[in-house]
């Protein structure tokens, strides 16, 4: 079978359709679907790894979240042995409650390397206490991949999930044909397929990873 690309998925979708007036309606389907698939699984595919460095003093107890991060794995701050400066050893930067972060650190201006983070917003992040120097960081988190479009034409779901690609993509016409016999075999064939991934995926999940933040 030929590769899945993101316009030979819209000519399946339309194709297992057999609907000619829903074509311009497909890449809001595929759009859709991405947005279903990523609140389902957390795949390696979807793993990121990136290193940053904090913003020394209060400013630094805001930190921008990484694009289209839809859980966290892992944050560690690296310090010297004491703990107070740059260094190569890793510390945990460990996930609390934003009162949690707010109450453990009252004022901003008081700095140390990060213990705590949370979320502030769907955008950023506050880490308590505010960075006392500017300590590398290592983030291991869960994104939602780069929408497909005519110039993002493959990724990991088309090379590794083509048929929950598919599926999920025409359950997303289902108000379209309401009460359409194939809507229940879309259903059943995509859960089958999300099954499948997560069972497979299960076998290389960590013991002490995060609960995906978002779902």
């Amino acid at each position: 079978m030929a590769a899945m690309t993101y316009a030979t998925l819209q000519t399946s979708v339309a194709n297992s359709l057999q609907r000619d007036d829903l074509t311009t309606r497909i890449v809001t389907f595929i759009e859709q679907a991405e947005f279903a698939i990523a609140r389902s699984i957390r795949p390696r595919g979807f793993e990121r790894y990136t290193t940053s460095t904090f913003v020394a003093g209060a400013t630094g107890a805001v930190v921008d979240q990484p694009a289209r991060l839809m859980g966290m794995i892992s944050w560690y701050a690296l310090a010297d042995s004491a703990g107070t400066a740059t260094g190569s050893i890793r510390y945990p930067v460990r996930r609390r409650s934003h009162s949690f972060c707010r109450a453990y650190n009252p004022n901003t201006s008081t700095t140390g390397r990060p213990i705590y983070w949370a979320d502030a917003g769907d955008a950023q992040f506050l880490v308590a206490p505010s960075p006392s120097v500017a300590f590398t960081f290592e983030l291991n988190y869960y994104e939602r991949l780069a929408p497909l479009s005519a110039s993002n034409t493959v990724n990991w779901l088309t090379a590794e999930c083509p048929q929950l690609l598919l599926y999920a993509s025409l359950l997303e016409s289902a108000p379209y044909l309401r009460d359409d016999e194939r809507i229940a075999v879309w259903q059943s064939q995509y859960e089958k397929h999300v099954a499948a991934i997560t069972a497979v995926e299960s076998v290389f999940d960590s013991a002490d990873a995060d609960v995906p933040r978002k779902q």
